[in-house]
C-alpha cells in the first residue's frame, strides 16, 4: 500500500509511523523541512506531505497512542486546524 492512514485515538509507535514513512519515499531531514520529508522531536512527528506545498501534518503521540493531529504552517509552525484522521500519500 502506497498510503498510511492515521487518526485520533489510534494505537501505534511512533517508530512504526516513520518506518511507514520511509517504506513510502518519506525521508527523515531535521534540518530542511520539505516536501516528502519529515521530522521528530520526543512525543511529535512533523509530516510534510508530497502534495501539499504550505502546510504539513504535526502528529502527537501520548506514549503509543495518537493523541493529536494538526495542520501547521510550514514557515510559521502555528496551528491552523485539527483533524480526526488523515491520509499520507506516496509521492
Amino acid at each position: 500500500e502506497l498510503s498510511i492512514s492515521l487518526r485520533k485515538g489510534m494505537e501505534i509507535d511512533r517508530n512504526d509511523v516513520m518506518r511507514r514513512l520511509v517504506d513510502i519515499q518519506y525521508q527523515r531531514n531535521e534540518y530542511d523541512f520539505v516536501r516528502g520529508t519529515f521530522r521528530a522531536k520526543g512525543d511529535v512527528l512533523d509530516i510534510f506531505p508530497a502534495n501539499w506545498s504550505d502546510k504539513a501534518l504535526r502528529v502527537e503521540f501520548f506514549g503509543d497512542e495518537i493523541d493529536r493531529i494538526t495542520e501547521i504552517d510550514v514557515l510559521t509552525g502555528k496551528s491552523r486546524c485539527r483533524h480526526l484522521r488523515v491520509q499520507v500519500l506516496y509521492f
